[in-house]
């Protein structure tokens, strides 16, 4: 499938290039990927809904093609620039995933008339507690992450947050868990 007129490119946002692709023409989506995740993650919904709207995705500071953290930031601060120096002001549709939907969501209540609507998909507010099924993961992530092995720390988020507590690896689809775990690997490292 052909994206509409694609542009990518780096904007310099506080001393840092955050990575987008912007596609075609009308409302404009705002995708923000999951925190284990970058832009890529909206593939398939990018081309798809750039036939019909203006649909912009990035890569969050730290997450694919955007420079890693250095220093205190605020995803919220970038994200707001992005938009300004992109000349996005809305009213926008916001589309987050996992920490994006929570990234989504923070823009809304804090720029109000700037939003329209919010897809959120396994999001919840910033500051919220999870009850999480599976403790025990996250104990070994954390025993992963300590021990420096990023390979094993991005096959246990990959299990987390795609197989899910109720699945096995083999039980979902193999291209989307490989590029979930190559996305999270970038992040991590």
């Amino acid at each position: 499938m052909l994206t509409p007129s694609k542009k990518s490119g780096f904007a310099n946002i506080d001393n840092a290039k955050i990575y987008y692709e912007t596609a075609g023409k009308g409302i404009s989506i705002v995708m923000i990927h999951a925190g284990v995740a970058d832009s890529r993650q909206w593939n398939n919904e990018f081309a798809t809904f750039a036939e019909r709207y203006q649909v912009v995705r990035y890569d969050m500071r730290g997450y694919g093609k955007s420079e890693p953290v250095d220093g205190e930031f605020s995803h919220l601060s970038d994200l707001v620039s992005l938009l300004d120096a992109l000349e996005i002001h809305g009213p926008l549709v916001m589309m987050g995933c996992s920490m994006g939907g929570g990234l989504a969501m923070d823009f809304a209540l804090t720029y109000p008339p700037r939003v329209q609507a919010l897809i959120m998909v396994g999001s919840g507010p910033s500051g919220l507690e999870l009850d999480v099924a599976t403790p025990s993961k996250f104990a070994d992530a954390e025993k992963a992450f300590e021990a420096g092995d990023l390979d094993l720390l991005a096959e246990i988020e990959t299990q987390i947050w795609f197989d899910g507590s109720d699945r096995t690896p083999d039980q979902v689809n193999q291209a989307m868990r490989k590029l979930l775990y190559e996305m999270d690997h970038i992040a991590l490292s």
